[in-house]
């Protein structure tokens, strides 16, 4: 899992399908947080949750 901190809700979105993650959003901006902490090993079908801020 890469850390998305930082990405748009469009790179979030293609990350998640490259990996197979069922994705789940909230807010606006910019990626803050991630449920699936950077460099774990992910599994096609895990789900993802990001939070998004506006800077």
């Amino acid at each position: 899992m890469p850390d998305i901190r930082g990405f748009s809700k469009r790179d979030v979105a293609g990350a998640a399908k490259l990996l197979g993650l069922r994705l789940t959003i909230s807010g606006e901006g910019y990626a803050v947080s991630q449920s699936i902490p950077a460099k774990s090993k992910v599994k096609s079908g895990q789900a993802l949750t990001v939070k998004f801020k506006n800077p």
